[in-house]
């Protein structure tokens, strides 16, 4: 077993203790990982997190072997029918700890997840679960925790930012070996093979990683121009010298994620993709060194769109500057953008990307992943921010 996070494990108590609850009942990946770091498989591994005593982790016997960074070490192995399995072991530990009419927070309001290891197939808690702890627990209160579980893991402790910044150092792989491999006549789809070959070659069993892979998006000439989208899409597009190549980089490591972006061009850059980038990095810049405890999180995004303004492009940056990062790619808080109410605390880690996108003619977004301090942030992503390969 891993050693505990104390400086989390406080955290959790905390949180707990201050919503009158007597236990969480975790069983997203996401929320497991967070709080026992163990990232489960395939998603039926369940947490159950009690105020008084040791946490227990309910998982699949088949990943017995991969659980050496569990954090506790009261392992409950279920077999076959994982639903059932899990309500038994449930209700034998609620006897167990005297909590029988407890109040037990669940995750029953979670709307999006991040991806598992597996990939392919996504196992999460639905009503069937909900109404089974009901069931099977009908002496306790049965509440949402969902915005509880969000505000504990929008402050990161130590040992998280140390995941955070091997995760980013598995993605500058990727990055480095996209950029050295970039020229004419490649496909997007290629380029970004390309990404997603290092950072799984690399990456696992790096500074002792178990899992690691790298999801590249690749867009260039007039398609970066589309960047902005929520979602993006490498095509069999040939890259033609002095196209812009804009490159969405999402990485995880055992549970943790990164998220980055970088634009080149391949060969020599004009004036205007020059000018262009240097307002995206000034912008990028500005930002990041307006931020300390505190702030409200609209005031960087305000910071950014005012240089873009000055800069006579604020008609082509369509999108906020930032959101949280850490057990998912996109964690609600913080949100840098437009009428954001929270504030920034010391200890977030989040994104700082903003961009230009003029379509038909190109896109570029510099985008990393800073970590805010009392006073100002730290780049957690230190690869080069340079538009000519």
């Amino acid at each position: 077993m891993a050693s505990i996070d104390i400086e989390k494990r406080r955290r959790i108590l905390d949180g707990i203790q201050g919503e009158k609850m007597q236990a969480l009942i975790l069983r997203y990946p996401e929320n497991v990982v967070y709080a026992t770091s163990y990232w489960p498989c395939f998603g039926w591994s369940t947490c159950f997190y009690p105020l008084d005593g040791e946490p227990v982790l309910i998982l699949p016997e088949c990943e017995l072997p991969y659980v050496e960074k569990a954090e506790f070490g009261d392992l409950r192995a279920i077999r076959n029918d994982y639903a059932e399995s899990t309500l038994q072991i449930l209700s034998q530990v609620v006897a167990e700890r005297r909590l029988e009419r407890a109040t037990l927070g669940v995750e029953s309001s979670f709307e999006t997840m991040a991806a598992n290891h597996v990939g392919g197939e996504a196992n999460f808690p639905n009503a069937p679960s909900f109404e089974g702890m009901k069931s099977r627990l009908p002496g306790c209160k049965i509440v949402d925790a969902t915005p509880l579980l969000y505000r504990l893991r929008s402050i990161k402790s130590t040992r998280e930012i140390e995941k955070l910044s091997l995760v980013n150092k598995i993605a500058e792989k990727g990055l480095e070996s996209a950029r050295d491999a970039l020229k004419p006549g490649l496909r997007e789809t290629e380029l970004a093979s390309v990404a997603e070959k290092a950072i799984h070659t690399f990456g696992v069993g790096y500074r002792g990683t178990s899992r690691a892979r790298g999801f590249a998006f690749v867009m260039s000439g007039p398609l970066s121009a589309e960047a902005h989208m929520p979602f993006n899409i490498s095509t069999k597009r040939r890259i033609r010298r002095g196209d812009i190549v804009l490159m969405e980089l999402n990485v995880y490591a055992d549970g943790y994620w990164s998220d980055l972006t970088r634009a080149w061009t391949c060969g020599k850059p004009t004036a205007k993709q020059t000018e262009i980038y240097d307002i995206v990095l000034g912008t990028q810049r500005e930002a990041t060194r307006s931020i300390r405890d505190g702030i409200s999180e609209e005031e960087p995004y305000l910071k950014a769109k005012s240089f873009i303004d000055r800069e006579g492009f604020g008609h082509y940056y369509p999108h906020g500057l930032g959101h949280g990062i850490g057990a998912r790619i996109h964690e609600p808080i913080p949100a840098l953008g437009p009428g954001s109410k929270g504030a920034l605390r010391s200890g977030m880690v989040h994104s700082v990307e903003p961009g230009i996108y003029i379509k038909g003619y190109g896109g570029i977004r510099i985008e990393d992943n800073v970590l805010d301090r009392t006073k100002g942030a730290i780049y957690l992503s230190t690869f080069e921010r340079t538009l000519e390969t």
